[in-house]
């Protein structure tokens, strides 16, 4: 008897399968659905990410055509049309600059891209590739991209959890001390030392954790590798300090915390 998972998971199969043959065309319009190959890509806290593939005896007409593709479904964080708009004019100009995966297919609630042969970055991994990804975040840091320049991501970000806090009342509950306005008082204090900064305003990926930083198998080896940043939903202007400071801390992270499960 099939559960409710196989069930959704046969139904979310159907669902790829059209939008492969919408978008992607040549064989995969030709393809029947029990040729077709679909599985869950692990990873990831937001969307969901599925691979969709050929049959390795199809044998596509156009050279251009993807044999396998990842099929991304938005999650809840990205209900926003306005937050979906700049992503997907994000992802196509990275793409241009060969600065991320290419776009195959843009719908309403996902979009279709390439499907890189990698594995995420381990905390050892940082320890070898931190010039590789300095060079990939510096080329991140030299667009200019089409979206707002006012760095406040972070501040918007800090205002939301205050305000989770005050709404659930653990902190109070729970200790004899006010945290929430020690709290409110180090944002206040925190944002001010940032304008006070002299940090350049770049464009930042604002989530380079080893879950979000790709080790292509075409990599010539781990001293030079091809490294690809994907899962950019929280791309922004920021202060160029803050990507620094983000790999500092992804480094010092434990394997386990570093990984999306």
């Amino acid at each position: 008897m099939a559960t409710a998972l196989t069930e959704d998971l046969e139904s979310m199969k159907e669902e790829a399968y059209k939008i492969c043959q919408d978008f992607l065309g040549d064989i995969w319009t030709e393809l029947p659905i029990s040729e077709f190959r679909f599985s869950i890509v692990k990873g990831g806290l937001n969307n969901a990410k599925y691979r969709c593939c050929l049959p390795e005896n199809a044998i596509v007409k156009n050279q251009k055509t993807p044999r396998q593709v990842l099929l991304r479904i938005y999650g809840p964080l990205q209900e926003d049309l306005d937050d979906i708009i700049r992503e997907v004019a994000t992802f196509l100009l990275l793409a241009e600059r060969k600065l991320g995966p290419k776009l195959y297919g843009v719908f309403p609630n996902g979009r279709l891209e390439e499907f890189i042969p990698s594995r995420t970055l381990s905390s050892k991994d940082y320890k070898v590739m931190y010039p590789a990804i300095a060079r990939e975040m510096a080329k991140f840091h030299s667009l200019d991209v089409p979206v707002r320049k006012i760095p406040d991501l972070w501040t918007v970000f800090m205002k939301k959890w205050l305000d989770e806090v005050k709404v659930d009342g653990t902190l109070k509950k729970n200790s004899t001390i006010d945290f929430l306005v020690l709290y409110t008082e180090e944002t206040q204090w925190l944002t001010e030392i940032m304008k006070k900064s002299n940090s350049p305003v770049v464009y930042c990926h604002n989530d380079l954790l080893g879950g979000n930083i790709l080790f292509r198998e075409d990599s010539p080896s781990e001293e030079d590798p091809r490294l690809t940043f994907i899962d950019i939903e929280f791309g922004a202007y920021n202060y160029r300090y803050y990507s620094s400071e983000l790999i500092l801390i992804s480094w010092s992270k434990k394997e386990s915390s570093l990984q999306h499960q």
